[in-house]
C-alpha cells in the first residue's frame, strides 16, 4: 500500500494471495462472527469499506455476516484484487473490489457508514491514512483498525524456537529485513498513545482501544 500506481509488490515479496487468504479465512471464521461484530460495532444494512483488503477474506466474512450490507474492499496490490474478485465469485458473495491508494481514496466524501482495516495502518503514512477515511465516512461513521500487538508478553511454545529454527532464522532474517526496508513494512508503527492523539487531531470522537486474545 502506497501512493504509487497499482502493483504486486506485497503479493510478490511479502505474502502470496493464497497464503494470506488462508490465514485470514481462519482468523475471520464464522464461529467468531459475534465476537468481531461486537468489537467493530457493525450492523446489517451498512455501507462498509475495508482499506487494505488483501485477497478479500475479511470482506467475504462481513458479507456473510451482514448480508444486507454493501461491502467494498480496496487494495493497492493488483494480484490481491484479482484473487479477491475470483474468490468472492466462487463463493457467491457480492463484494466490490477495487485497486486504489489507502492514502488517497478514490471515493467521494461521506460515502460510507464504516471503514475498517486489518494490519494495514503500520505500513502506510498514518496521518494520510486516517484523514482519508475520516473524509469518506458519513457523520457519525465508524472507523476501526485491527492490529496484531506482537510486543505483548507470551509464553507459548512457538516463542521458543528449536536449534534448527534458530539456524533458519539466522539465514533468512537479513533477507527479510532488507525486504521490509525496501517496501516499508511496518515503517509507520505508532504506539497506542500516538495513535489515539492522531485520531483525535483528525476529528474522531469516542475513541476506544480494546485488546482481544484470539486463538
Amino acid at each position: 500500500m502506497s501512493s504509487e500506481t497499482p502493483n504486486t509488490n506485497w503479493s510478490s515479496y511479502i505474502q502470496t494471495p493464497e497464503i494470506l487468504y488462508q490465514t485470514r479465512t481462519l482468523r475471520f471464521r464464522d464461529s467468531r462472527k459475534q465476537q468481531f461484530l461486537d468489537l467493530l460495532g457493525f450492523r446489517d444494512g451498512m455501507t462498509i469499506l475495508e482499506v487494505g483488503c488483501g485477497p478479500g477474506a475479511f470482506c467475504q466474512a462481513l458479507q456473510r455476516w451482514l448480508p444486507k450490507s454493501h461491502i467494498t474492499g480496496l487494495d493497492q496490490d493488483a494480484a490481491f484484487i484479482r484473487f479477491a474478485v475470483k474468490k468472492a465469485a466462487e463463493n457467491h458473495l457480492n463484494c466490490d473490489f477495487v485497486c486504489g491508494d489507502a492514502t488517497a481514496l478514490q471515493f467521494p466524501d461521506v460515502s460510507f457508514d464504516a471503514t475498517t482495516s486489518h494490519t494495514v495502518i503500520e505500513h502506510v503514512p498514518t496521518e494520510k491514512f486516517i484523514r482519508e477515511q475520516y473524509r469518506v465516512l458519513k457523520p457519525g461513521g465508524i472507523f476501526t483498525s485491527l492490529d496484531v500487538r506482537s510486543n505483548l508478553n507470551s509464553s507459548e511454545p512457538w516463542d521458543n524456537p528449536s536449534p534448527e529454527e534458530k539456524v533458519l532464522r539466522e539465514k533468512f532474517d537479513p533477507v527479510t529485513k532488507e525486504t521490509d526496508r525496501k517496501f516499508k513494512v511496518a515503517a509507520y508503527s505508532m504506539n497506542d498513545t500516538q495513535l489515539g492523539k492522531q485520531l483525535e487531531q483528525t476529528g474522531f470522537k469516542d475513541i476506544n482501544l480494546k485488546y482481544y486474545t484470539v486463538a
